[in-house]
């Protein structure tokens, strides 16, 4: 029988999208006016495209890899990505959240929720060793 081979969590296509997110952010949060990201809105989008690549990178797909769908830092994760994309419906459809105004707020809430994930997944990964 062939098994799944468990990747790093951690490993060269996380960080590249890592860097983009924060790249994307800094560029959001100075107000630049690049054709791209001309508003907070657009760079929500793009920050919620990236992460959900680097969950199908390292966070769910190892998850899966591992058939540990029920563990609980599997369960922080789903709860943290279900935040994530709450945050960014607020911002896109105008929903008020508590100590979230707008847009760029929704925008810096996600990262930070999004670094959280990275944490969780990287317990997971190191518990599950």
């Amino acid at each position: 029988m062939k098994t799944m081979s468990l990747s790093t969590v951690i490993n060269p296509a996380i960080l590249i999208l890592g860097a983009l997110i924060v790249v994307v952010t800094v560029l959001a949060l100075r107000g630049n006016n690049l054709p791209l990201l001309a508003n907070p809105k657009v760079s929500v989008a793009v920050v919620l495209v990236l992460g959900f690549a680097m969950c199908a990178q390292g966070g769910l797909g190892y998850v899966g890899a591992a058939g540990q769908w029920t563990h609980p830092l599997a369960i922080v994760g789903y709860i943290l990505g279900a935040a994530i994309l709450v945050v960014a419906g607020a911002a896109f459809f105008g929903f008020k959240l508590p100590l979230i105004a707008g847009p760029t707020q929704a925008l810096i809430a996600m990262v930070a929720l999004i670094g959280a994930k990275v944490v969780n997944s990287l317990a997971h990964y190191l518990a599950a060793r």
